[in-house]
This record gives C-alpha cells, sequence and structure tokens, in this order.
C-alpha cells in the first residue's frame, strides 16, 4: 500500500515538474514581457500628454521652450522626440535631420489625426513606423494634440526600454534555469506555503527587500550550495535507513530533496521575483494616482482666475475634490464661510445635500457640530457615523460619515471649512487627509483671491461719499433688471431726481455741509424704497431709483409721498444747519414699447428740470 502510494506521488511530481517550466518558457514569461512593453506604452502615453499640456503654447501651434523637451527627453531617457504639424510636417525633433520631414504614412491620418493615440513596440536593429532602423528597442507613440475637438498636430515619443527589456529577460531566464530543477513531490506543503505568503504580496510593503542576491552568478551559487546541502542531508539520512529497493531508494532520495530544495528556491529565487512584479504594478498605481491628484489640484488652482463668482468657485471646488476616486469619498459636500456674525459659520456652496440641511446649517456656530468643532479647533475632524458631536440632525438621516477640514488665510486667520461625506464605518485615511489638507491650501488662495475681487468690484460700482451705487454701478444693474423687466412682461418706474440747493450750501456753509447734505439725501433715498429697488448717485446733486418690481401706479405716488414727508421732517428740526429740497422726475418702462436706460434717463432729466422751473416760477 505505501508502495503504491509513492509510486502516484512520483507520477504527480513528475508532471508537475514537466508542466511547470513549460508553463513558465511559453505563457508566464512571455506575459511578463507584454506587461513590461504595455507599461512602457502607458509610460510613453504619460509623457506625451505631458509634454502637450505644459510644454506646448496656448494655440499648440509653437514652442514655448525647446529646452524645456530637451530636458524632458533626459529625464525621461528617450531615444527622440518629435512634433508634428496637423499637416504632418515635423516641427521640431532632437534630430535636426528629420525637421521639415513630412509623414505620410496611412496611420498618422486615419489613427492620429483623428485624435487617437497610436503606439508600437519596436525591436533593436528593427524599422521603425516611419522606416527608421534603431539601435535600441523602444517604444514609438503619437500623442494628438486636440483642442476643442481640433487635431493641431501630434507630439511623437521614442521610449528606450532596452535596459528594462534585457534586466527581464535576465530575471526570466535565471528563473527558468532554476524552475527546471524544482520538483514539488509533497505538493500540498508547497501550496500551503504559497497561500500564506500571497497574503504578503497582495500587500506588498516598499521596505520589503526584492532580493537579497542581486547578481546571476549569486543566484547560480546559491542555488548550487541549496542543491548540495539538500542533497547531502537526504545522503546522510538514506545511509542511516536500509532501503532494499532501488526504485524505492530514488523515490525517496527524490521525495526529500524536494521538501528541503523547494522552499529554500520558492523563498528566495521565486517570490523575489513576484515581489518585484507586485512592487512594480503598485508603483504603476501610484504614479497614475498622482498624476490624477495633480491634475486635479491644477484644476482647483485655475479657478481662481475664472470668470465665476465665489458661490460658483465653491460649487466647483466640491465637485473637483469629490472626483478623487481613491479617497473613497461620496459625491456630496459643502463649504462654509465665517460670516459676518461672530464666531459662525455661513453655508456658501453645497452639492447634493439634504433640503433638510440647508436651513439647520445655513448659521453654525462655532463648536457646533462636526463642521463647527473644526473651526474652533482648527484641525480636521474626522467621524465614521453618526456619533454624539454630529449635532444637527433631521428626520430621517441616513448613517455617513465626514470630513471637515478648515483653511486659512495668508494671515493665519480662519476663512471657513469645506465638508466631505464618507460612507458610514469608514476608516480614517492618513494619505486622504493630507491631500484634502493640501486642496484646502489651494482653496484658500482662490478664496481669498475671489473676495479680493468681489470687494474691488464692490469699490469699482459705489459712491464713496454716499455709500449709494455710482453712475457705473447704477447703470450696470439698472440694465441688467430693465432686461429681466422687458422677458417677463413687468412695468418699471424710472426716478431722477435733483438737489435744489447744494450750490447754496456749499456757498453760504461750505462744502463739509454740502457733503452732509449730500449724504442726508442719500439716506432718505436708501431708506424710503425697497431693498430690491436699485438707488445711486449719478454725479454731483443728482440721484436716480429704478423700481425693480411691478408696482402699481399708486405705490409710486406713496414713495414720493414719503420722500417728501421726510424732507419736510427734517426741514422741521430746530438742529439743522440746513434745508434740503428735491426736484424730481418720473419715467414709466413699458415692456409693450421698449426703451433704452439712456433713452429713459434723458426723458426723466427732462421732466425733472420742467419741475425745478415750476419750483423757481
Amino acid at each position: 500500500m505505501f508502495s503504491k502510494n509513492l509510486k502516484y506521488i512520483f507520477l504527480a511530481s513528475l508532471l508537475i515538474a514537466v508542466i511547470y517550466p513549460l508553463a513558465n518558457i511559453f505563457f508566464v514569461f512571455p506575459a511578463f514581457s507584454e506587461l513590461a512593453i504595455d507599461n512602457a506604452e502607458k509610460n510613453a502615453v504619460r509623457i506625451g500628454r505631458f509634454l502637450a499640456e505644459t510644454i506646448v503654447a496656448d494655440d499648440k501651434k509653437k514652442l514655448t521652450n525647446i529646452a524645456e523637451i530637451e530636458r524632458a527627453a533626459k529625464t525621461f531617457n528617450l531615444y527622440k522626440i518629435k512634433l508634428y504639424s496637423s499637416s504632418g510636417v515635423t516641427l521640431y525633433s532632437t534630430d535636426p535631420a528629420d525637421i521639415s520631414k513630412e509623414n505620410t504614412e496611412p496611420y498618422f491620418r486615419e489613427i492620429v489625426a483623428k485624435g487617437q493615440i497610436y503606439t508600437k513596440f519596436v525591436v533593436k536593429d528593427s524599422t521603425t513606423a516611419e522606416g527608421e532602423k534603431v539601435a535600441y528597442d523602444v517604444v514609438e507613440t503619437y500623442v494628438p494634440i486636440i483642442e476643442t475637438s481640433a487635431f493641431l498636430g501630434a507630439f511623437e515619443i521614442y521610449q528606450n526600454v532596452t535596459e528594462r527589456n534585457i534586466a527581464l529577460r535576465q530575471i526570466a531566464s535565471q528563473f527558468a534555469i532554476f524552475s527546471i530543477f524544482i520538483m514539488a513531490l509533497f505538493l500540498l506543503i508547497v501550496v500551503l506555503m504559497m497561500l500564506r505568503i500571497d497574503k504578503d504580496l497582495l500587500i506588498t510593503d516598499r521596505q520589503l527587500p526584492i532580493s537579497r542576491l542581486q547578481s546571476p552568478l549569486a543566484l547560480l551559487l546559491f542555488m548550487a550550495v541549496s542543491l548540495f546541502i539538500a542533497e547531502s542531508l537526504v545522503m546522510m539520512l538514506l545511509s542511516l535507513w536500509n532501503i532494499p529497493s532501488p526504485l524505492m531508494e530514488t523515490l525517496v532520495d527524490s521525495s526529500l530533496l524536494v521538501i528541503l530544495a523547494a522552499p529554500m528556491i520558492y523563498f528566495f529565487v521565486n517570490r523575489p521575483l513576484l515581489v518585484h512584479i507586485a512592487q512594480f504594478r503598485k508603483d504603476q498605481e501610484l504614479i497614475a494616482q498622482h498624476y490624477h491628484t495633480e491634475q486635479i489640484m491644477r484644476q482647483i488652482l485655475l479657478l481662481s482666475i475664472t470668470n465665476l463668482s465665489l458661490k460658483e468657485v465653491l460649487e466647483e471646488f466640491i465637485l473637483l475634490i469629490t472626483s478623487f476616486p481613491w479617497l473613497e469619498v461620496e459625491s456630496k459636500g459643502a463649504v462654509f464661510l465665517v460670516g459676518d456674525k461672530p464666531d459662525t459659520l455661513e453655508l456658501m456652496a453645497h452639492h447634493k445635500l439634504n433640503e433638510a440641511l440647508l436651513n439647520k446649517c445655513a448659521l453654525v456656530p462655532f463648536g457646533t457640530c462636526l463642521c463647527g468643532k473644526a473651526a474652533l479647533t482648527g484641525q480636521t475632524v474626522f467621524s465614521a457615523c453618526l456619533d454624539e458631536e454630529h449635532h444637527i440632525r433631521y428626520e430621517g438621516i441616513e448613517p455617513h460619515g465626514h470630513y471637515c477640514v478648515p483653511f486659512y488665510s495668508s494671515a493665519h486667520e480662519l476663512l471657513g471649512v469645506f465638508t466631505l461625506y464618507t460612507k458610514a464605518g469608514a476608516t480614517r485615511n492618513p494619505e486622504a487627509e493630507e491631500t484634502l489638507t493640501a486642496a484646502s491650501h489651494l482653496l484658500a488662495g482662490v478664496v481669498e483671491r475671489k473676495k479680493l475681487e468681489e470687494k474691488l468690484q464692490q469699490i469699482s460700482i459705489t459712491d464713496e461719499m454716499t455709500g449709494l451705487l455710482n453712475r457705473r454701478g447704477f447703470m450696470m444693474q439698472a440694465a441688467k433688471c430693465l432686461k429681466v423687466a422687458g422677458r417677463n412682461g413687468n412695468k418699471s418706474m424710472l426716478l431722477f431726481a435733483d438737489m435744489d440747493n447744494l450750490k447754496g450750501i456749499n456757498d453760504a456753509l461750505g462744502h463739509q455741509l454740502g457733503d452732509e447734505a449730500l449724504k442726508k439725501t442719500g439716506d432718505f433715498l436708501k431708506n424710503t424704497f425697497r431693498e430690491t429697488d436699485i438707488v445711486g448717485r449719478m454725479g454731483g446733486d443728482e440721484f436716480a431709483v429704478l423700481f425693480t418690481t411691478n408696482v402699481a401706479t399708486h405705490h409710486y405716488s406713496t414713495m414720493l409721498s414719503r420722500i417728501e414727508d421726510r424732507i419736510a421732517e427734517w426741514n422741521k428740526g430746530e438742529d439743522r444747519k440746513f434745508d434740503l429740497s428735491l426736484s424730481i422726475g418720473l419715467v414709466e418702462y413699458n415692456p409693450e414699447i421698449p426703451r433704452t436706460l439712456e433713452e429713459m434717463l434723458a426723458d426723466a432729466d427732462a421732466r425733472m428740470y420742467k419741475a425745478k422751473q415750476k419750483k423757481k416760477n
């Protein structure tokens, strides 16, 4: 029975010993080569896109920095770089002999000119797609330059992969030599070892040594010593064990040799190669992740120079920061800014927030809920679930987690907090937190710039003396409101007013009291009309008001009476130093008979002048 079982074990080990090296030669090693070529092609595509995005000028037709291309060629170990026009003429090449040559090959028109990437792996001493003989193994890649669906040209990149292929072939050759001597008679033990080690291979540690044996000679020496020690131990055991049958002795000899040699060969030869491949794949994933991160950070930074309002910029920021696939955050979030009320956050922008939260989170005091806690402590707050610090809730709220990240101005003053949602039970990720912190610094710069722009815009349209709109601001806002009134079919009214006695006040009492008279008139107008009405100082002693909603005619009379009553009340004051008086002209806007704002102002000015003359008479 024992002899029969050993026979089956021998047959199984023999079968494995034959299939294993053949599989390596015909399947595994070609797969490694294909993987290396594929990675080289992807790397060349990334380089081409990088050059197309950063080295070519905005019009995509001329170079901005030839030295930058030459530096990129050295940095990325490129054999050659070419830049083609849309017609296929070589505009630039690291080989001057290529310049002005035209690419007439079919693939350029049929593939590259249509916006597709074309790659070809060219073996040493063979010809490229253009018929050029190369002295190295290269990956030839064409990356089109596309702007608003228009083909403007292409980069052609030759990446030298000779050393990489030589290194891979050396490792594959070593592995093939050693694998021939592997006979896994006790397959179950080897499989169990592989299953345990595979757990380590799935989570590769960068500090894990790939191999202590770097050279082929060292590997060969290790194999020879391992087999010598294993065979010596086997012969010592067999000398102590008297086996009558030569066949039995052969089977036992082979079995013991496999038991002793196979684990050492796997741990010190096979496993380092697998670790090397796993690490290579992880490095490729990290490169892609970093590239994606840099692209999104660049888009966040570019928000500061867009024509979007601050609210629109913050909404775009939420969409960008939630587009990181590896951050494991949901596509929803909000941005709070420090409001006018002390120690209070104001909700400025959000994406996919529940309607029930909009009122509850409109104003969040520092220290309240997770966002308030982040504002109070100045630290990023993470929560994996709805814990006791999640103060603001609503009926039917679903389980979730949060990252709440504060951001500060260049003067280290808190500007606000942005919050992102995670799935309930998510774990805190330090790498994700570093990315969010970097994004918060960019967001702070964007917010500071947009606030400054809004402040400058407000200054440019505000009358410094009265605080009302100046002529430019009034014309801008009134013109917009008239367009809206015309589309909605609403009537509006334009009021044009002039102070009757400003020159007399200036001459008799001085310009300081004249300025005070202007301010008081502006206050009367601002406090008489609604917040939705547009009130402005047109210059000198002239003011204008546009009633922005469809109001009945008698309401206009009521508002004019209010102005007259307030002026009359002022003129009755005993401590006043001057009297106020206004001459007013009114013009109605009828959407059925459209008029420009300039025409209405001229008409209202004429009516105001008639009213002033009537007063004098």
